[in-house]
């Protein structure tokens, strides 16, 4: 989610306006804008439910096309905490580039299917 911030300058000094989407709020001049945005992004955050570190939240059971943040999910990448969204994508399209993972492009997007998420998993499954 873009959180889309504009900032306008009043004629008096040492206030600023601050809207978002249609709201607009009242900054001073002891209050920062840079403090301003990363509250209103923490509580965005708070609100849908996203963990601080990026990630969106884990659903509950899996469908069966996933998302690459979905697969990166579902193969727990989210767990190991050296992983951001971003980096866990990365390492899938890795994956695909050298043949150990097969992805489905549909839609102009790419798709992974659970099944295929398991069998990458029982070809890396230590026997």
């Amino acid at each position: 989610m873009r959180l889309l911030l504009r900032q306008r300058r009043t004629g008096w000094p040492g206030v600023r306006f601050l809207s978002r989407g249609g709201g607009v709020r009242r900054l001073t001049a002891c209050e920062g804008t840079e403090t301003m945005i990363e509250r209103d992004q923490e509580e965005l955050a708070r609100r849908s439910g996203a963990t601080g570190d990026g990630w969106p939240p884990r659903p509950a059971t899996f469908a069966e096309l996933l998302t690459p943040v979905e697969a990166a999910q579902y193969l727990r990448l989210d767990e190991t905490g050296s992983h951001t969204p971003k980096s866990a994508v990365r390492t899938l399209n890795y994956w695909r580039d050298r043949e150990q993972l097969k992805a489905t492009r549909f839609a102009r997007r790419v798709w992974y299917r659970k099944a295929e998420l398991d069998r990458f998993l029982e070809r890396k499954t230590e026997h």
